[in-house]
């Protein structure tokens, strides 16, 4: 999977986690905020009620304050006169919202009813108990004709004394008049309950009845009310229906609660309120997320870009093409890295170049070497040959000295013989002397072929020292090639090495060629001193035979002192030889080993020169 579909796929996944998140918190807090502010609202609703309640029973109080003010009223309650009364109330009922008018006396006896035409009975209500006793009081209580009812009660004075009283009420809870005004008003289901007892109610039952009659159980409810005397703001159910509700107390004249005003707001409209609510936040998410889908787009396309860019910058280079370079020039990390690429790829170019230069000059040199090996090479069996020829040059003089030995050993036996001998001695002398001239001949000869092979050590030399001049300068250009010439660095060092062992070997035979000159000389010295021996016998052997026989005892220790002579320039001869062998045979091993690491060194070039093609530079 490309890092372009890890980033798209962690993206979408992201966004989409963080949508249901946001949704999800956006639908709790929406359905805490709409309960909270259903609750605020049904709390200031209950305000708004209970301050209803309170002008409707002001307004009942100013209508008893002013019947009690009412002198022809205050007359007919001292004279008792109770068609005037019902007259006066009658008047009262009919011009007024004031249904519920009674009149007492000081005993408590109803002397008129505006709503009813009882009158004779007593009664003891608390708001005409504090009239008689001099108060003016409001509140709802239950009344034993109009029952549960808004009433305001005031007493009625003459000269300082208080007569009877008044009170007024109306039967807006019984007729469902009040709550019904304040369902229209504040929108919300009422009741008003008489104890825990729904006594006026805006609910209906599923056969669309009033649910009067009915109880509220709610304990927690019933003890926020009843014995804390506070207003209570929550959820309930009722009639199988959720309802935000507040529950407040409703009192009497005396201040103790004996009622209960009830709003309730059905969470129906509410839940579909959150309802749309949510599905208008899950299309604003959606637009939102639509948004940052493409915004992280637009990111992941700015960042992915220079990564395909640089990517295909890698794959060319991997591939040898070294000539393109990227054209990123971000500001940032992916910026950086595609600079540096690009400098990696001038550098990794120019090193190449380098490196095709250097195997260039490695195949020059290798070819070089190889010219210049094969010259030592045909030197070498030069050198072989001239060896060989030495040899058998040697060979026949150290033959010939064997016959003058052993010539004279006979011309010493037969010097007592006869003149003829003499003669004969006389001759084999001159002969002897023709071979003697004939191995000074031979003599220098080698002399002349040791002084050839001193010259090609000093061209071997030479050879050396130039061989290793190449491997030093094969070594710095290996130096400078690093990596790449580190195998050709070892066998730059195994070039140097030969060519010390090659320059080693050439002063080992210049040294042994020596030897064999100053050996050749000896022998030279000891074959003219065998000619003047021979003189001196060739004149003893003329002046007389009789001295040569003297002189054969002598004569045969010069012969054995010849013999060993012989014996001692055949051992130096072979010394000689052998030593020529032994040093050809290691020049020619250095040779082979020189071969050997040309080779090697030209096939490290062959291979760097394959290595390098590859490369577009």
């Amino acid at each position: 999977m490309k890092i372009r579909q890890k980033i798209e796929l962690t993206s979408a996944g992201s966004l989409l986690a963080m949508g249901l998140v946001v949704l999800t918190v956006c639908l709790i807090g929406l359905r805490t905020s709409i309960y909270s502010q259903n609750k605020d609202m049904v709390r200031k609703d209950m305000f708004l009620a209970q301050q209803l309640v309170d002008e409707e029973l002001s307004r009942l109080a100013d209508i008893a304050e002013t019947m009690s003010n009412n002198s022809d009223f205050v007359q007919a309650l001292q004279r008792r006169d109770l068609a005037a009364l019902k007259a006066i109330l009658k008047v009262l009922v009919s011009g007024t919202s004031v249904n519920i008018v009674t009149i007492t006396d000081t005993d408590g006896i109803v002397l008129a009813r505006g709503h009813s035409d009882q009158s004779g009975d007593k009664i003891s209500t608390e708001t005409m108990l504090n009239a008689i006793a001099g108060k003016k009081t409001r509140g709802l209580e239950a009344g034993s004709v109009a029952g549960y009812a808004l009433r305001a009660s005031v007493p009625v004075t003459s000269a300082g004394r208080v007569i009877g009283s008044v009170t007024t009420g109306n039967d807006t809870l019984s007729t469902h008049a009040l709550v019904d005004k304040l369902k229209g008003v504040l929108e919300a289901e009422c009741t008003v309950f008489f104890g825990n007892t729904r006594f006026s109610t805006t609910i209906l039952n599923p056969q669309g009845a009033r649910i009067v009659g009915t109880t509220l159980d709610n304990k927690v409810i019933l003890d926020k009310i009843f014995e804390k005397e506070e207003t209570f703001v929550g959820e309930n159910v009722i009639q199988n229906k959720k309802y935000t509700t507040a529950y407040s107390p409703l009192k009497s004249p005396n201040g103790t609660v004996n009622g209960i005003l009830f709003l309730g707001f059905a969470q129906d409209a509410m839940n579909a309120l959150i309802k749309r609510q949510m599905i208008v936040n899950s299309i604003l998410i959606v637009f939102i997320m639509v948004i940052m889908v493409l915004l992280i787009q637009r990111i992941i396309f700015g960042i992915v870009k220079p990564i395909d860019y640089t990517t295909a910058l890698l794959k060319h280079i991997a591939d040898g093409d070294l000539t393109i370079r990227s054209n990123v020039k971000s500001k940032d990390e992916i910026g950086e890295m595609a600079k540096s690429l690009n400098g990696t790829a001038t550098q990794l170019n120019n090193s190449i170049k380098e490196v095709v230069a250097i195997s260039s000059l490695m195949a020059a040199d290798a070819q070089k070497l190889s010219s210049i090996s094969q010259t030592i090479s045909d030197d070498a069996k030069e050198l072989d040959r001239g060896a060989q020829t030495q040899q058998a040059t040697l060979n026949a003089t150290s033959n010939n000295f064997n016959h003058l030995i052993q010539s004279i050993a006979e011309q010493s036996e037969l010097t007592n013989k006869s003149e003829v001998v003499s003669r004969k001695a006389l001759e084999q002398t001159s002969n002897c002397r023709g071979k003697m001239n004939e191995s000074v001949s031979a003599m220098q000869e080698i002399l002349n072929s040791s002084e050839q092979i001193g010259k090609i050590t000093i061209v071997i030399s030479q050879i050396a020292k130039q061989t290793n001049l190449l491997s030093l300068n094969a070594a710095i250009e290996a130096a400078k090639a690093g990596q790449f010439g580190r195998g050709f660095a070892v066998v730059a060092d195994e070039i140097r090495k030969l060519a010390e062992r090659s320059a080693g070997a050439a002063q080992e035979i210049t040294k042994l060629i020596k030897e064999s000159n100053e050996k050749t000389q000896t022998g030279s010295k000891t074959i003219s001193e065998l000619d003047s021996l021979l003189d001196s016998i060739e004149n003893e052997v003329r002046m007389c035979s009789d001295i040569a026989t003297k002189n054969s005892t002598s004569l045969r220790s010069e012969v054995q002192e010849g013999q060993q002579a012989i014996r001692n320039m055949n051992y130096t001869f072979d010394e000689i030889h052998r030593n020529l062998d032994h040093s050809i045979g290691s020049l020619t091993d250095s040779i082979n080993e020189t071969n050997h690491m040309i080779n090697e060194l030209s096939q490290s070039a062959d291979s760097l020169q394959k290595l390098t093609s590859r490369f577009k530079i």
